[in-house]
C-alpha cells in the first residue's frame, strides 16, 4: 500500500479467504483513519492492487482486471 500521510492505516490482524472460480486467493483487512476522523477499512492483497495504474499500463488492460 502507499504511504499518505493524510491516512493512518494499521493492520486489523484479520485475513479472509476469497475463492475466485477454482483458484483461492488470502487478503487481509487493513483499518485506517482520514485526518477528517472517517474511519476506512481497506482490502490488502497486492498482486491485485500494487500497480502503476488501476486498470492497465499504457492502454493495455492488466491481463486479471476480471479476477481483480
Amino acid at each position: 500500500m502507499r504511504e499518505n500521510n493524510e491516512l493512518e492505516i494499521n493492520d486489523t490482524g484479520i485475513t479472509v479467504d476469497i475463492r475466485v472460480g477454482e483458484k483461492n486467493y488470502v487478503a487481509e483487512y487493513l483499518e485506517g483513519r482520514a485526518s477528517s476522523g472517517v474511519q476506512l477499512f481497506f482490502v490488502r492483497r497486492d498482486e491485485f492492487f500494487d500497480r502503476p495504474e488501476i486498470y492497465g499500463e499504457h492502454g493495455i488492460a492488466y491481463e486479471d482486471n476480471a479476477t481483480r
